[in-house]
């Protein structure tokens, strides 16, 4: 049986869902329609230097009226993504409107209001303040919708952003912390309008990149339909800026698949937890969908057959 790894992921729904807020973004003031019945919940998980959450709830209220001044207080900055709803923050004497598809990004350490006038859908992200340079900072001096005419950049952050808490049970320590350099690196980016080719080059993203592909075919390998086409769905990139992030460690996404298949019935036909499954169910669970292409692919990479690797672990 195979020991499922602690979730990471924080999680409230309705009731529970106002004392998690106040711990991860501060004093705040949440008020709900008492019309209407309250519905909320929330997901949130630490990525590195940032914390990235997912907030579906019915209309209310958030007043952000403490000042938060210490430099490193987790909630120095934040960005969010509107998914679904209407809403409308005002600080320092601007109000914006905030529908499906707004980037917004302010400091809360100055007096805010959000109003969420309908049921919304939000992913909000942290940024540590010393991690922003000092440009950005004065930028949000007032809140700031954000410009997203670069659609490819808007589509690298959103699916970064909409799948890591997804991802995240499947990423090692540095896998969160590779995904949180690379969030914070697309926010600043964003704020201060860097050139969007500067970031395709960025090497922090394609090392990211490549660990979140490694960690979704961990995940998925037992599936025989697996193929690059939806790696690069996925990952909201194109294939070939997926095979990019591979050049790194001179391969390719579909040797690392492929060779990670192989790699891994190996193990269990080693295994003792796998001694009662045949070699065909083992090659099935690895992601083959016929006996003699395993067969034969085994073969070519390790130079001897299933059963032999089977056969040579027992006499061991």
């Amino acid at each position: 049986m195979l020991i499922q790894p602690e979730t990471r992921i924080q999680h409230a729904v309705n009731d529970a869902f106002q004392p998690l807020a106040l711990d991860i973004f501060g004093s705040l003031v949440v008020g709900f329609n008492d019309a209407d019945p309250q519905s909320a919940e929330l997901h949130t998980a630490d990525f590195g230097a940032c914390r990235l959450s997912h907030i579906t709830a019915s209309a209310h209220s958030v007043d952000g009226a403490r000042a938060v001044r210490r430099s490193f207080d987790p909630d120095a900055i934040k960005l969010i993504l509107q998914n679904e709803g209407h809403s409308r923050l005002k600080q320092a004497n601007v109000e914006l409107e905030l529908v499906p598809g707004s980037w917004l990004a302010y400091d809360p350490t100055k007096s805010y209001s959000l109003d969420n006038l309908s049921p919304v859908k939000q992913l909000i992200l942290q940024l540590p303040r010393h991690n922003i340079p000092a440009a950005a900072l004065q930028q949000l001096m007032r809140p700031n919708k954000l410009d997203i005419a670069e659609r490819s950049l808007h589509k690298i952050l959103y699916t970064m952003m909409s799948s890591a808490l997804d991802q995240v049970d499947g990423l090692d320590a540095e896998g969160q912390s590779g995904v949180g350099d690379a969030l914070l690196h697309l926010a600043k980016t964003l704020v201060l309008r860097i050139d969007p080719e500067d970031l395709e080059r960025s090497a922090v993203l394609l090392k990211t990149l490549r660990m979140r592909v490694k960690a979704y075919i961990e995940t998925n390998l037992s599936r025989s339909d697996l193929d690059i086409a939806e790696l690069a769905q996925k990952m909201g990139c194109s294939r070939r800026y997926l095979f990019r992030a591979f050049e790194q460690d001179e391969t390719t996404p579909s040797e690392f698949l492929w060779g990670l298949r192989l790699d891994k019935s190996l193990e269990r036909l080693s295994s003792p937890k796998f001694a009662g499954a045949s070699i065909s169910e083992i090659a099935f669970s690895c992601g083959f969908s016929s006996s003699s292409h395993f067969s034969r692919a085994f073969r070519k990479r390790f130079d001897i057959s299933p059963s032999e690797a089977r056969h040579a672990k027992t006499l061991n």
